[in-house]
């Protein structure tokens, strides 16, 4: 009988939780929800499971860290049970808006930074073992916003991030492709833009013979394109 596992993640206000519902054929039932935060304002943003059957969650936390709000990182055990949690950040703002396991059983993750209250925003790229170690940090950008929201891990063991620069005080936008190597080292880092408001939300890559990348978009930003014409 096909069998359903729905992961429900929602960020509120002070904490954030997931919560785990099973369906076969029914209305899903709450098989367990937890809860992850302190006394200040703390978000998930992503959840992937992971390659034990457990899960990883990238959000911010305004409760603990080093600085105003950190990227956080916690990995749970399959019934929910935290692992570990981590915080990335210095003095000022970052948060993680996906994450994703690599091959070794690490992660790597992305999302915005802000380093002083005068800084511009800029792409932040971290990367983890498995236990959630810092083993580096990457960012990316110039004037104006870049955030990343959408990272995965190449063939080639680098990485491909999706996410969004804004161009104007009008916030217009475009869509930005970030290529690096394993080591975070940028190799390509591109810009589409088709209409006033683009940003690219995901990333998929596909190992086929034509190796597409897909973008997926606001303004229906939506193209397939190879992988060799981008780069």
């Amino acid at each position: 009988m096909f069998k359903r596992v729905y992961i429900l993640f929602v960020a509120a206000a002070l904490s954030f939780f997931i919560m785990i519902k099973d369906s076969v054929a029914q209305a899903p039932e709450v098989l367990w929800a937890k809860t992850f935060g302190g006394s200040d304002n703390d978000f998930g943003n992503c959840v992937r499971q992971t390659s034990d059957g457990g899960f990883i969650i990238a959000g911010s936390t305004a409760s603990s860290g080093a600085g105003n709000r950190d990227a956080w990182l916690i990995r749970t055990d399959s019934s929910g049970n935290a692992l570990w949690s981590k915080t990335i950040g210095g003095t000022e703002m970052e948060e993680a808006y996906s994450v994703w396991q690599n091959r070794d059983g690490g992660f790597i993750l992305t999302g915005q930074i802000r380093s002083t209250p005068a800084d511009s925003i800029d792409i932040l790229l971290a990367r983890t073992d498995s236990s959630g170690n810092l083993m580096w940090v990457k960012t990316y950008g110039g004037p104006g916003s870049q955030v990343g929201r959408s990272v995965q891990q190449n063939s080639d063991g680098g990485f491909i991030v999706a996410g969004s620069k804004t161009l104007d005080s009008a916030h217009h936008s475009e869509a930005l492709l970030l290529l690096t190597d394993s080591s975070g080292n940028e190799i390509q880092f591109k810009g589409f833009r088709r209409g006033d408001y683009d940003y690219a939300t995901a990333v998929g890559l596909f190992k086929s013979v034509i190796s597409l990348v897909l973008v997926l978009g606001a303004n229906e930003l939506s193209k397939r394109i190879r992988q060799e014409s981008i780069f």
